[in-house]
């Protein structure tokens, strides 16, 4: 059985894979006379085969729980897919390079923040979509079109993807990282950001002067 943690989802790290879809280091400009700003060519849509056309869909994703099990990936040898999260909530992507069958050497799992998307191109193994936490929307652009265009392959052996826990920064499983864990094993990644210190208000009225009505002074 094979072991693989995630790690958070960077667009150098998933470049064997396909494109990362955040707006965060992307190509920017205004447009509509500056009311609107558009970040551009975020993915490579690729379209293979004869009578090929771009479908538009939505995929609305049951959610999973880490530790998970996984034991099949599949590809699109013609054409890319893309998913884009709805709803503001995390997910999962296991993947592995590209080839007639999946290389287990090459797999990686990523945890995927609400705000970024991913697009798997032609022919990269993948998992089926991985919601977390809720039931999840997702607009997908993928391929339509005569010819087939979906392989699965039974792994020869199971996968089990774990998430970093956010107390301890280790794999957890649900349960044994005590109480402080409790909102980190399954979802895992980033670790919670540090509290801001709360500053003092402000005196409600210059020195020297009366208060207003209803402020102490």
């Amino acid at each position: 059985m094979l072991t693989l943690t995630t790690r958070p989802l960077t667009r150098e790290a998933f470049a064997p894979f396909g494109d990362l879809i955040e707006t965060a280091g992307a190509e920017h400009f205004p447009i509509n006379n500056g009311s609107t700003e558009r970040y551009h060519d975020l993915a490579q849509v690729q379209l293979l085969g004869e009578g090929a056309r771009p479908l538009i869909s939505i995929f609305r994703g049951q959610p999973f729980t880490t530790p998970l099990t996984i034991r099949m990936l599949e590809r699109h040898p013609l054409g890319s897919q893309a998913f884009v999260p709805l709803s503001n909530r995390p997910y999962l992507v296991v993947v592995a390079e590209a080839g007639p069958e999946p290389d287990t050497s090459t797999l990686r799992a990523f945890f995927v923040r609400g705000n970024q998307g991913v697009n798997y191109h032609a022919g990269v193994w993948h998992h089926p979509l991985l919601a977390l936490e809720q039931e999840s929307d997702f607009l997908v652009v993928d391929r339509g079109g005569p010819g087939h265009n979906c392989d699965e392959y039974t792994l020869p052996e199971t996968v089990t993807v774990t998430t970093p826990c956010r107390v301890s920064g280790r794999p957890c499983s649900a349960g044994t990282c005590g109480a402080r864990c409790a909102r980190g094993c399954g979802s895992g990644w980033p670790p919670p950001r540090p509290r801001h210190a709360v500053l003092p208000s402000p005196p409600c009225r210059a020195p020297g002067t009366r208060p207003p009505a209803g402020c102490s002074p």
